[in-house]
Parts: structure tokens; C-alpha cells; sequence
């Protein structure tokens, strides 16, 4: 080995030595810094990152798509803003519509409660003959008493309460015949299925006694209206704006009776009215006026107070003239026009004059009941279409 080769040699090892001892000096120095290793990692990685990143980005891209188009909404974003909306728009809607529901079954205390003019089965004419005859005396001539106070009782029997003895010459007075017998009126098939159709709206004075507590009709709008109430009121979900349209859909289909009722009222307030002008127009023309012009408000046939003007005097019928064409005008009216003064006029004038009379009133009431089942359905239409309003306008997020 010549002494060129021992040098290089000594220089080598003295290299390894020295490249060991550096190595393990930053070995040591780096093991005491684990933060500085984690951030060299991440910058040495950011660059293949954000190339593969972009590379995805651009696989997933559709063709002709520019770098300018606008990236879907944030889905709990447009959460946000349809809760949002249920509270401002939505809520007040729905907190009215049971409130509704309590005021359409609330009788009207105005309303008489009872038929005025109609007298379907005769007991107005019954009655009237059993007052003729409550009004004469019953002697009992061979225990000289005679009856002091009757009263009626089941099957129009008369009953006496109180007798009192009378002298033994006594003569009972002679009985006067009443000025008219009572008639029953002649009544046809569809004045019977009209009246039917509201009988129950005269009872309970216009209000909707299908509403009365505990009813299945109670319990169907009841639990509707809080259901869909408490919808509008709740918290927010990251899903509130899924399924909406088929919630909608699912409460209109169970409230499609509330939507029945109202469509048969309707049909039968439109009969009744139309009914209450022929019968109107027969009795002026039958009483030599004009047939009533004009369609007047709803049920409430303008020509009435003219033809009342035929068979009242003057100090009545200007009474009248203060009252609209509505119930309390027929019930002033029947205050006027009682059962002797009726059963009195000839035949040929109180028949279609009982018949306007009784179509009115008819009328007046299948508009009541109409009207209050129409109230009840547009409160839970009016907050569906709100819901629905809100949905198409605030989830528009797509998935």
C-alpha cells in the first residue's frame, strides 16, 4: 500500500465519522422537536394535495361547466330560512284556525232558536187549535165545579188544575167558534229536504253543532289544528324542509269531511236561495206586485218587504223598513203575522205568502251554515297554501 492510499484511506474514515456524528446530532435535535417534523410533513404534502384535489375536481366537473357558475345553497342554510319563514308567515295562521273552529259552533244569540214560519208537521196549526181551546171553560154541570186553570198536556189533552164550585143556577156561556180554523200548509218534497238540511242550524241558533265537545268532528279538526300548529311553531332540523308537500297532502286528505260538508252547504244554500226567489216571485205576482228584481245579499230576497206591505198596515210595515232583510227582519215580521191572522186571510193569499216566508227563512239558514263551514276549511286552506308558499320559496337547496 503506497502512502497516497493510506491517506485516502484516513480521509474516508474521517468523512463516516464526521457523517455519523452529524446525523446523530440532528437526529437528536429533531426527536426533541415532533411539532416541526408534523409541519414539515404537511408542507411537503400540500403541493401532491392540491394537485390531486384539483385533478377530482376536475373529473367531476360537467362538460362545458365555466369557471363563473355559482355552487349549490348550504341545504341547512335554506333549513334556516323556511324556519324562519313558518314562524313569521306560517305561525299566525295556524294559531287562528282552532280559535276559528270555537267561534263558527258558538250560537248566535240574536237567532231565535226555533222555526218562525215553518211548520213542516203541523204543530203550529195544532197548537194554535189547542189555545182556542184552552181558552173555553170546562163546567162540569153535575158537580158544579167549573175549571178555574188548564193546562195542556200530552197528545193536546187538556188538563185542569184548579176547580172552583159555582152556584146551582149558574149557565156556562154559550162557546163562540173560533174566527178561523187552523190550516196546516201544504208543504212539498224539497221545501222538506231544504228544511231538513238546516233544521239542525235552527236549533242550536247557527252554530255548527257537528263541533259540540266530544264529537268525532270535534276530535278530527281539534287534533288537525294543533298538529299543524305545533308545525309551524317547531325548533329547527337540519330536515325540515323534507316531505313537506306530502304533509300537506296527508292533512287534506283527512280533513276531505270538513272539505264534503262545506261543498254539500253550498249546494244547499244555492237550492234554498233559488227556492226562496220562485216562491217570493209567485206570492207578489199572486198578490198583483211585481216580481222582487235583483238577487239582494246572498239568501235575503229584496222583494219580502214589499209583498208584507199586502197584508200589513202602514204603522207595520213602516216598522219593518229599519230592519234588513235578514232573521231579525222575519222575526218582527212573525211578531205581526201570527198564526189567527194567517189562518184568517183567504186561502188563496196566505198559501204563497207562508211559502215566501218559510223559503226565506230557509234560505237565510243554510247561508248561515254555509258561511260558517266555509269559514272553518278557508283558516286550514289558507295556512297549507302559507306552508306551501314557504317551502317552494325557501328550499330551493336541491339535495
Amino acid at each position: 500500500m503506497t502512502e497516497g492510499d493510506s491517506q485516502q484511506r484516513w480521509w474516508m474514515a474521517v468523512n463516516k465519522v464526521s457523517s455519523v456524528h452529524t446525523t446523530m446530532r440532528f437526529a437528536k435535535w429533531l426527536s426533541s422537536r415532533p411539532a416541526l417534523i408534523v409541519a414539515m410533513a404537511i408542507v411537503a404534502a400540500v403541493p401532491d394535495m392540491a394537485f390531486a384535489q384539483e385533478e377530482q375536481l376536475a373529473s367531476r366537473a360537467p362538460i362545458g361547466s365555466g369557471a363563473g357558475d355559482v355552487p349549490p345553497a348550504d341545504p341547512e342554510a335554506c333549513a334556516r330560512a323556511y324556519q324562519k319563514r313558518l314562524g313569521r308567515d306560517v305561525r299566525p295562521l295556524t294559531e287562528e284556525i282552532w280559535p276559528t273552529a270555537l267561534t263558527v259552533r258558538q250560537p248566535d244569540t240574536t237567532l231565535p232558536g226555533h222555526w218562525l214560519f215553518w211548520d213542516g208537521t203541523g204543530v203550529l196549526a195544532r197548537t194554535a187549535r189547542q189555545r182556542v181551546l184552552l181558552r173555553s171553560q170546562q163546567f162540569l154541570e153535575r158537580e158544579g165545579r167549573i175549571c178555574a186553570r188548564s193546562i195542556l198536556v200530552r197528545g193536546g189533552r187538556i188538563r185542569c188544575l184548579k176547580w172552583k164550585d159555582v152556584p146551582a143556577d149558574y149557565e156556562p156561556p154559550e162557546e163562540s167558534p173560533p174566527a178561523a180554523e187552523a190550516k196546516r200548509p201544504e208543504i212539498s218534497d224539497d221545501e222538506r229536504r231544504l228544511a231538513a238540511g238546516v233544521s239542525r242550524s235552527v236549533s242550536s241558533r247557527g252554530g255548527l253543532s257537528e263541533l259540540a265537545f266530544d264529537t268525532a268532528f270535534y276530535h278530527l279538526v281539534k287534533r288537525a289544528a294543533d298538529e299543524i300548529d305545533r308545525y309551524a311553531g317547531q325548533d329547527f332540523k337540519p330536515q325540515l324542509c323534507s316531505g313537506v308537500p306530502e304533509m300537506v297532502a296527508f292533512y287534506r286528505k283527512r280533513l276531505v269531511l270538513l272539505e264534503k260538508k262545506e261543498r254539500e252547504a253550498r249546494e244547499l244554500a244555492a237550492d234554498a236561495v233559488e227556492a226562496s226567489r220562485a216562491s217570493l216571485d209567485a206570492a207578489l205576482q199572486s198578490a198583483g206586485r211585481a216580481a222582487a228584481s235583483g238577487d239582494g245579499e246572498a239568501g235575503r230576497p229584496t222583494g219580502l218587504e214589499d209583498l208584507l206591505r199586502t197584508v200589513l198596515t202602514a204603522d207595520e210595515a213602516a216598522s219593518l223598513a229599519s230592519h234588513e232583510p235578514d232573521l231579525d227582519f222575519l222575526s218582527k215580521a212573525r211578531e205581526y203575522l201570527t198564526g189567527e191572522r194567517l189562518d184568517a186571510m183567504d186561502k188563496e193569499q196566505s198559501g204563497p205568502l207562508r211559502k215566501a216566508l218559510r223559503t226565506a227563512e230557509i234560505a237565510l239558514y243554510a247561508e248561515i251554515n254555509a258561511d260558517r263551514l266555509g269559514q272553518l276549511h278557508a283558516a286550514f286552506e289558507s295556512s297549507f297554501e302559507a306552508i306551501l308558499e314557504a317551502h317552494r320559496t325557501s328550499c330551493s337547496c336541491g339535495q
